[in-house]
């Protein structure tokens, strides 16, 4: 079942891998002028979009790495050859997850890069001493969604209101707006684009932002019921390192989620949930 899950992202991989080695050209409103110098591509693969791309990356890349370590943690035990027991399922997951890691770097999906390091940290950190994690992931939400009350000095600014974190913020400001007008129904899902204009001058498809979408979408009840699913995902005890890495890539969303919408595309809202019913079942035994 994991061989058919990963070959299914080869392709995708594949085409990334051809746009870093020829450098492909992308779009300049991708980059900001002082970053444009440092920045020789950003590769999407098959999805259009570098910090989509990046997004699933970082995903797989956790996922990978949870299952080969399973692979090489059963493989041990069994008798025969070092080599046929590493190039079972277990070596060709690490294969891969080393992979993943290397075509992250040139998507320069900043967002991205640090969801795969928290991450990787959720996996490594055992598991009784994971508080502090979830505690600044806690502190980072709140910085998202308590951010109007520091938003005018900040975005006040010349270092902040230039580039992608300047255009996040404005988009935020705009996005506060159109919440303050329905902070408990919402807007009704897919409703962003057609209300957001009349809170703001810059266009946006979405808030760029998970947390403050749900709001904008379902109002404050529906983001609390999204912080219930995630204590109760997070909650569960992990049996192995399979368990470990499906939940340490559905911790790169939760905080890919505080810069990015990362449901904005389909594929990435399935492997949130496929990764839920997966610890779901797992917890079950």
């Amino acid at each position: 079942g994991w061989g058919i899950f990963f070959t299914f992202s080869l392709p995708v991989i594949f085409l990334g891998a051809v746009q870093a080695i020829k450098k492909s050209t992308y779009p300049l409103e991708w980059v900001s002028p002082e970053r444009a110098p440092g920045v020789f591509t950003r590769i999407t693969g098959t999805l259009g979009n570098p910090n989509l791309f990046g997004e699933y990356l970082s995903f797989l890349l956790l996922l990978a790495l949870g299952v080969g370590l399973a692979g090489l943690n059963i493989n041990r035990q069994k008798p025969g050859c070092r080599l046929r027991r590493w190039c079972s399922t277990g070596g060709w997951c690490l294969v891969l997850a080393s992979l993943y890691a290397l075509l992250l770097y040139p998507t320069f999906s900043r967002t991205s890069w640090w969801s795969a390091i928290i991450g990787l940290l959720s996996i490594v950190i055992p598991e009784k001493r994971r508080g502090w994690l979830r505690s600044g992931v806690i502190l980072l939400l709140l910085l998202v969604l308590l951010q109007p009350l520091y938003l005018p000095a900040i975005a006040g600014q010349r270092s902040l209101s230039h580039g992608t974190l300047g255009y996040r913020l404005k988009i935020w400001a705009g996005t506060w707006d159109l919440i303050k007008k329905f902070p408990y129904s919402g807007v009704g899902s897919g409703n962003f684009s057609r209300y957001y204009p009349f809170f703001s001058n810059y266009q946006a498809d979405h808030a760029h932002n998970l947390y403050l979408q749900i709001v904008v979408e379902k109002g404050f009840p529906g983001l609390l019921i999204f912080f219930v699913i995630l204590n109760h995902v997070f909650s569960l005890p992990a049996g192995g390192f399979a368990d470990r890495g499906v939940k340490a890539a559905l911790f790169t969303q939760v905080v890919a989620g505080v810069a990015e919408f990362v449901w904005a595309a389909p594929l990435m809202l399935c492997l949130f949930w496929l990764g839920y019913g997966y610890l779901m079942e797992a917890g079950d035994g």
